[in-house]
């Protein structure tokens, strides 16, 4: 723990006010509530903003789980990815689609729909970068969601990531009731290691060179999958990406980035510091 918990015999009435909503809610007073027992009146509006996002809404609550699934995971929180496993299954939804929520695998797992898929694909981009949503990924969120649908799951998404990253900050721990459970979806808990990078390139391709040597001048190291040299790598790239013909294509601890204009911008907001480790 990097601050201590505010237990109820230390707390004032504004924050046992909201610790009974949340424990009645929950049917125990969560770790994480209780950090904000340090800050009543914010720890007001984090409990209000919870309820209102753990229901049935303008999408369905099962709906946003799979999201919240998402975002959390990419920040390794394992705080937020057990306890939402746990409200998953009990909301009906089989481990094998947990399952497949990781890396690339919602792609192409029969467990989704395409209208899934593209929430998913917004989760991602939301927590790659959020100025970048291509025209695809938005013809694909209108074919499927109304713009009050588009605006709740963008919301719940961003709010997830926010959860995560500050429970993992103020160092929130599972609770005892959570001994021994290990998470159905990948976690790397422990200090995060160097970034896996895949670019999927062809000869004489000038923007191929261009991204292994702006990853090499960040002291990046990355694979080279050749699609015209093996055509095992052209079919891997067609099962990941069967809209898209255009290389170089970057995944990034498998999830897709773009190409090199794309990989250019993270760069230029700093991000591709923080993936070595």
């Amino acid at each position: 723990m990097t601050v201590a918990y505010v237990e109820r015999e230390q707390a004032d009435a504004m924050t046992n006010a909201f610790y009974d909503k949340a424990e009645d809610r929950f049917k125990a007073l969560l770790n994480i509530f209780k950090v904000l027992g340090h800050t009543p009146e914010l720890g007001v509006a984090f409990t209000d903003l919870i309820m209102a996002i753990l229901k049935d809404g303008n999408i369905d609550w099962v709906t946003k789980e799979l999201l919240i699934l998402k975002a959390t995971q990419r920040n390794d929180c394992q705080y937020c990815v057990v306890q939402h496993e746990r409200l998953s299954v009990m909301l009906g939804i089989p481990e094998e689609k947990i399952a497949d929520i990781d890396g690339d695998n919602y792609k192409t797992s029969p467990h989704f729909t395409e209208g899934e898929r593209a929430l998913l694909d917004l989760t991602v981009q939301i927590g790659v970068d959020a100025n970048r949503l291509s025209k695809d990924l938005w013809d694909r969120l209108h074919k499927h969601y109304s713009d009050a649908q588009i605006v709740e799951a963008a919301f719940v998404i961003a709010t997830y990531i926010f959860v995560s990253k500050f429970g993992d900050a103020m160092g929130v721990v599972l609770e005892p009731m959570f001994d021994g459970v290990e998470p159905i979806l990948h976690i790397n808990h422990s200090v995060r290691a160097m970034a896996t990078i895949d670019i999927f390139s062809a000869p004489n391709c000038g923007y191929c060179r261009r991204t292994k040597a702006l990853l090499e001048a960040r002291g990046l190291a990355y694979r080279e999958l050749d699609i015209a040299a093996d055509p095992a790598q052209l079919e891997e790239l067609r099962r990941r990406l069967p809209r898209s013909n255009a290389i170089p294509q970057i995944f990034i601890d498998g999830d897709h980035i773009g190409g090199y204009e794309d990989l250019c911008l993270l760069d230029e907001r700093g991000k591709l510091d923080a993936l070595g480790g």
